[in-house]
């Protein structure tokens, strides 16, 4: 038995240090390791409050050593969980976990994360970059879907799918394949930032990197613009209609106003600068003489059509409608040359040539009445009078 006072005990920091503590059980002496109270004592507590009464101040309480190499804390429940104001923040029922007062949920059978928060939010809008990485094995897939539909689908190092029916495919630093309808419903613009204008094709130019432009058509060598107009002569515009000597040919005079022009020139300038335009001049056996100018930007591959409408005041009329100009080289072409046997009357004759036309390039139409017919002039019967049209081709 111990004999000095208490006070004059040595302390002691480390309970291995002491080998028992002695005290009462009634009138009992008795003793015991300090080692058997710690775990005889925390065997018997269902419960272990540590609080602090003090308003305002913090209670902590630490587990382990900085030193240490791990440290475990360790629940032995069936159905164990760490809570933080009776709520579960971390839970594990035997077969998976609980996070978030079960908000989020861990099945190990299934290895499936269940998320019952109907927001998913990574970052919080300062940081200039956030990244969510998935990974795989190589070979295999990270796919995001949403009940049961694919939203995307991604191997590593391979192609990104996107769509629950593979919709878009884009590859590997190769391109875009779109397998579905694609439906646009604002203002598409190409690599200049540039909205197309009516009847406007989005082009790729040649070469890599190039980009996607807005063109007219008229840019594209194997379309170009379309363009339509139709000249007449009726009596009296730009002359009143004449009789038309035998044997002599003359060039004809036409409305410099067409009665039909239509035309893809929009983004490319104006009808005179892709087109024809009519200039008439003094002479002829009408008074007057049409010269044909196709605009600057004009070349191509044109049609010409001629319908020509005369009243034969005898019969057996023979006539000759010839084109010439720089737009022929210089040559005279014949589009007409035909004869009729019919009786007094009028007669439509019709003609056409196709022929590649330089910019600038210019055209009159000459008739002639090779054999018969006594003075011959022009007819409008039935509302057609003589015309001439111009269409591009190419």
């Amino acid at each position: 038995m111990a004999n000095i006072k208490f006070s004059q005990f040595t302390s002691q920091s480390d309970y291995n240090n002491v080998d028992a503590l002695v005290g009462y059980n009634g009138a009992t002496n008795v003793r015991i390791a300090p080692g058997d109270v710690i775990n005889s004592w925390n065997g018997e507590q269902a419960l272990i409050r540590l609080s602090n009464n003090t308003g305002g101040t913090t209670s902590l309480i630490s587990i382990g050593q900085s030193g240490n190499t791990s440290t475990v804390v360790n629940l032995l429940g069936s159905d164990s969980s760490y809570d933080i104001k009776n709520f579960n923040a971390i839970r594990y029922n035997g077969t998976g976990w609980g996070i978030a007062n079960n908000n989020i949920e861990v099945d190990t059978t299934s290895s499936k994360v269940t998320s019952y928060l109907p927001t998913f939010q990574i970052g919080d809008g300062t940081a200039s970059t956030v990244s969510l990485l998935g990974q795989c094995a190589a070979g295999g897939n990270f796919e995001l879907s949403v009940l049961g539909d694919q939203v995307f689908n991604v191997s590593p190092g391979s192609d990104l799918i996107i769509g629950p029916s593979d919709d878009i495919t884009i590859f590997n630093g190769s391109g875009i394949i779109v397998a579905s309808v694609i439906e646009f419903g604002n203002t598409i613009k190409d690599s200049n930032g540039a909205s197309g204008l009516n009847d406007s094709m989005l082009v790729s130019l040649p070469g890599a990197g190039s980009g996607v432009f807005w063109k007219n058509p008229a840019d594209n060598q194997f379309i170009g613009y379309k363009s339509f107009q139709k000249f007449t002569w009726t009596n009296g515009n730009p002359v009143g209609y004449t009789n038309w000597s035998s044997a002599v040919a003359s060039y004809l005079p036409f409305d410099p106003t067409p009665v039909i022009q239509q035309g893809t020139y929009n983004g490319l300038g104006s009808s005179a600068d892709h087109a024809w335009t009519c200039v008439n001049t003094a002479g002829g056996t009408a008074g007057q003489v049409a010269t044909f100018t196709l605009g600057a930007n004009g070349d191509g591959t044109w049609k010409i059509r001629t319908c020509q409408h005369w009243f034969d005041q005898t019969n057996q009329v023979e006539m000759r409608v010839s084109v010439i100009g720089t737009a022929t080289g210089g040559l005279k072409i014949d589009i007409i040359d035909q004869k009729s046997t019919e009786l007094t009357g009028d007669k439509i004759f019709y003609g056409e040539l196709v022929q590649k036309v330089e910019g600038g390039d210019d055209l009159q139409i000459e008739v002639e009445f090779t054999v018969g017919g006594v003075t011959p002039f022009p007819s409008d019967a039935g509302n057609r009078p003589i015309e001439i049209t111009f269409e591009k081709i190419i």
